[in-house]
């Protein structure tokens, strides 16, 4: 109990921060704590808060651990919680109202505190206070100076190994590749996006895409063989089945909270080479994880209470999955009771159409911007455009019905829906572009840039409107373009709008 000991040494009265490595570790830190109060003869003496009060308090709590806690005075906060469990602990913290509190992260923690206190570390300074733990022989300014020069020098080869960044002929001038950006922007370990890049191919099959996802370094601090606990967490979050025990749960709401931003730096990289097959794979599998199903079942059985057995006994043989049920029953509560006969119970039939109404329905216009130099007599077949040369595809999405939140009663955060939008080649299997946007509140219009092919001839873009929240209502959008010859002595800048009848929807 050198924890207790020491909360009760420096800060007996005044809020405590206690700074954990993990999401277990933080529920394990509070436990003990908890057993410490247990021992003592007010076992509530961390409580500032009225008990009728952190009782009323408590009850609009939804993790269990954090119930238990809270009685005791102890809070916990960390990115597994929901949004309003973390702002209810982060009150009681600031108001005084819980004593300790325990923080998932190493890094200070966004909560406004008025102590006017700062803490300031260095490397340096660290290394002359631990100079054993450092290996140092001595504390002198070139041990020092020497030390601290070959961990920079280690670590920038270790960035070099990973494909984040080049290191020039002088060894003295870097340079950020393309992979350190992604490792940036998505917070993620530059062993993990040297794993993406040696092991992500073309056309990889989304089983050998969970595999990487499931490899990353972000997973290796789960207890007990984390990869391979990780990926038998995702295969049982797909196949619905029910987990041994609680600490399962915990540890599969630890795999979703890191599992979207990883595939989001794994569909970058794809990006970034060129795979077609492989980027439309990963945007399966995100929305696999969202609502907790495999690709290659029906996207019907997202639909709560809706079960394998359902899918035979109730539904005609036309109605192969969401779009085709949502176009069947037209807005009709009725017509889908009809369908689903007597297999549900009347409560259980609104609970499925509720799902179902508040599906998003997007509505798809396309338009071409760029240089021509004449006009085809009849560009409603093939759009006539200039080979080798930039143009800007404009789609423009509008969600016909109502509603912006995700329905993911499997995934453990609230969530908006969103798009992927990629536009490919079929025929050579290469990507040309991708772009994420957010929900579709009214018309919006999101502009692709891709170049046309240098050769002369006929060829044909795909474009995929891809849910990412969303099994079975991918969109997808063919562009037949017929290229020119380059010209450059007249080029007119020109925008077609209304040529692409010819562009088939699939």
């Amino acid at each position: 109990m050198g924890l207790a000991s020491t909360i009760r040494s420096h800060s007996p009265a005044m809020p405590v921060l206690i700074v954990v490595s993990s999401r277990r570790q933080t529920r394990l830190t509070a436990l003990e704590l908890i057993a410490f109060l247990a021992t003592e003869d007010d076992p509530k003496q961390w409580l500032h808060q009225d008990k009728t009060q952190m009782t009323d308090i408590i009850a609009t709590v939804r993790e269990s651990n954090l119930k238990l806690t809270l009685a005791f005075g102890i809070g916990m906060h960390h990115t597994g919680l929901h949004q309003r469990d973390r702002k209810t602990v982060e009150e009681l913290y600031v108001n005084y109202d819980v004593v300790n509190y325990s923080f998932l992260t190493s890094i200070r923690p966004p909560i406004r505190d008025d102590c006017n206190t700062v803490s300031v570390t260095c490397r340096s300074n660290r290394g002359c206070v631990l100079s054993s733990y450092n290996s140092l022989d001595d504390i002198s300014h070139e041990t020092i100076n020497k030390f601290l020069s070959n961990l920079v020098e280690r670590s920038l080869r270790d960035l070099e190994c990973s494909y984040c960044m080049e290191i020039g002929e002088d060894d003295c001038t870097i340079e950020a590749l393309t992979y350190s950006r992604i490792s940036s922007y998505y917070y993620l370990k530059h062993q993990t996006v040297r794993m993406f890049k040696e092991r992500l191919r073309a056309e990889l099959p989304i089983q050998d895409i969970l595999s990487v996802l499931t490899d990353a370094e972000e997973y290796g601090e789960l207890p007990d063989s984390a990869h391979i606990k990780t990926h038998l967490l995702l295969q049982a979050h797909f196949s619905r089945e029910q987990l041994p025990c609680s600490a399962y749960g915990t540890d599969t709401k630890t795999v979703m909270d890191n599992a979207i931003r990883i595939c989001q730096a794994m569909l970058d990289v794809a990006a970034n080479e060129g795979w077609l097959v492989t980027a439309l794979s990963i945007c399966n599998l995100v929305q696999m994880i969202i609502q907790g199903r495999w690709l290659n079942e029906s996207s019907i059985l997202t639909l709560p209470t809706i079960e394998q057995q359902h899918l035979y006994l109730g539904f005609p043989g036309p109605i192969e999955g969401l779009p085709e049920l949502v176009a069947s029953c037209k807005g009709r509560e009725n017509t889908f009771a009809a369908i689903l006969g007597e297999e549900l119970q009347p409560h259980q039939i609104s609970q499925a159409w509720s799902f179902l109404s508040h599906l998003p329905v997007v509505e798809v216009r396309l338009s071409v911007k760029g240089w021509w130099e004449g006009c085809g007599e009849d560009q409603r077949s093939w759009l006539d455009v200039h080979a080798d040369q930039e143009y800007v595809l404009q789609v423009s999405l509008q969600r016909i019905n109502t509603g912006y939140k995700t329905q993911a009663p499997r995934f453990p955060k609230n969530k908006d829906e969103g798009w992927f939008l990629v536009l490919g080649e079929v025929e050579r299997r290469e990507l040309l572009a991708v772009k994420r946007i957010g929900y579709c509140r009214h018309r919006s219009t999101v502009s692709l840039a891709f170049y046309t092919p240098e050769k002369t001839g006929k060829c044909i873009y795909t474009l995929y409107l891809m849910s990412d929240s969303y099994l079975g209502l991918d969109q997808q959008y063919d562009l037949h373009l017929n290229m020119t010859p380059a010209c450059i002595a007249a080029q007119v800048n020109s925008e077609v709008t209304e040529a692409m009848g010819g562009m088939s929807v699939k």
